[in-house]
């Protein structure tokens, strides 16, 4: 099982390997990746909520070499919250995932699955959660980059590890998106609409960093 493990390792190593030569590096700068007003989206300075992050600055400045906590509105004053944490270095990645991060600062995770995010430039595999603290329910969507690609969750470790095979250390990107709302299909579609028009406002080269996928399809 172990020679197999390894096997299989080294093959996605060989599908996921950075070019020869290419050396890991900051990246762009997140605060002004992320546009402040897009499609039906416009920024709300300083937000009406808490967005969820229990981890201490001295963690986060160890972990992750960029962070953006952000609060949009639509039209109709629904609030959407997103926070983007990006990591680069020789060591391995740390990726807080928020099944942790929200359990950590009080919330009960009621339900959690595995899904793709259907896009016109591809699809993403993210994860959902539901999640509740006193009245707040908050549902929650989230992927991971890892490399080249966005990985489901519970990939990401191997795919990181199928790198160190190759000699070479990956970037990785988390990217969280939630909304405080007892209705999830309410929640799914307006929060599907926002990556939507985030990603198509933004340039290909951007929208690999934020979510692997490239040009339309």
């Amino acid at each position: 099982m172990l020679i197999g493990a390894m096997m299989f390792v080294a093959g996605v190593g060989t599908m996921v390997a950075p070019q020869e030569g290419k050396e890991a590096h900051p990246g762009p700068a997140l605060d002004t990746l992320i546009p402040k007003q897009f499609g039906d989206w416009m920024e709300e300075p300083g937000g009406i909520v808490k967005v969820v992050d229990p981890q201490l600055q001295d963690v986060l400045d160890a972990d992750y070499s960029q962070v953006v906590n952000r609060f949009y509105i639509n039209p109709e004053r629904y609030l959407i919250m997103i926070s983007v944490a990006y990591g680069s270095g020789s060591g391995p990645l740390q990726l807080h995932k928020p099944e942790t991060c929200y359990s950590g600062d009080g919330f009960t995770v009621l339900r959690t699955s595995a899904s793709r995010l259907t896009t016109r430039f591809g699809e993403i595999p993210v994860r959902r959660l539901l999640t509740r603290k006193g009245p707040r329910e908050e549902q929650v969507m989230y992927w991971l980059r890892v490399g080249d690609q966005a990985v489901p969750a519970w990939q990401s470790k191997l795919v990181e590890l199928a790198y160190l095979v190759t000699g070479r250390t990956a970037d990785g990107l988390i990217f969280r998106i939630s909304s405080i709302d007892r209705d999830p299909s309410r929640a799914q579609q307006l929060q599907s609409q926002f990556i939507e028009q985030l990603l198509g406002t933004i340039t290909p080269a951007e929208r690999r960093h934020l979510s692997g996928l490239g040009d339309l399809k």
